[in-house]
């Protein structure tokens, strides 16, 4: 997952039983990572959701971590609308 992610680009799935579920890219945005919206990213959806979360930014020697978050957001591709 990187910054070259794209909307309508597709994320591929496998399941231990071999069956893929393809997920669509919405959107991404990267957020500072003491002010990350935890509710926006892992609350409850009404649809199939997949959302990817990295690290991102410069590298804080202090902390020992990035200082943002970047999130992929993406639908399962049967609840594109």
């Amino acid at each position: 997952m990187n910054r070259d992610t794209n909307q309508g680009d597709e994320i591929i799935v496998t399941g231990e039983s071999g069956r893929e579920e393809t997920f669509i890219v919405q959107k991404q945005e990267s957020y500072d990572r003491k002010s990350a919206p935890v509710e926006k990213i892992f609350g409850y959806f009404y649809r199939k959701q997949l959302n990817l979360i990295t690290c991102t930014g410069e590298f804080n020697q202090n902390t020992g971590t990035h200082d943002e978050r970047l999130v992929v957001y993406t639908v399962h591709e049967d609840e594109v609308t």
